[in-house]
């Protein structure tokens, strides 16, 4: 009876940690998809403030660092330790380019890693600022 009751409280253990391992795991996950969240609404607006403002594609954390957009949650530089690795900022784009673009097709910028939303309405935003920025609105 005594080793039937270690064996079961092993594996009350191994459950409890086991339990304890998927709950830390999920917290972490809901952190890093609202800070891939924050960061990617950050360079939407700060695209659009930046297209509106300059009339061209950014082409550094600089430049986008230069406007405002009205997004107090996210600033750069302060932010850019956390920002930076959950985005992936196509500093190279022309805007005329990003303005004949499609939400597919937008190569602007995106997650770096896994999506954890989808992210068409920030595309549509941009692509519409640079249609507007490059001349191009139908």
């Amino acid at each position: 009876m005594r080793r039937t009751a270690w064996i079961w409280m092993a594996v009350v253990g191994v459950v409890l940690v086991g339990a304890g391992y998927i709950v830390v795991q999920a917290i972490r996950v809901g952190d890093d998809a609202e800070r891939q969240t924050m960061a990617m609404q950050y360079l939407r607006m700060a695209c659009v403030e930046y297209i509106r403002v300059r009339h061209g594609w950014p082409r550094s954390w600089e430049d986008l660092a230069s406007v405002e957009p009205g997004f107090g949650h996210v600033e750069i530089p302060r932010d850019l330790e956390w920002v930076g690795p959950r985005v992936r900022m196509n500093f190279g784009a022309k805007l005329e380019e990003i303005a004949r673009e499609t939400p597919q097709t937008f190569s602007g910028f995106g997650p770096s890693a896994k999506a954890y939303y989808d992210y068409k309405v920030a595309y549509e935003d941009v692509i519409e600022a640079a249609k507007s920025g490059a001349g191009t609105r139908d």
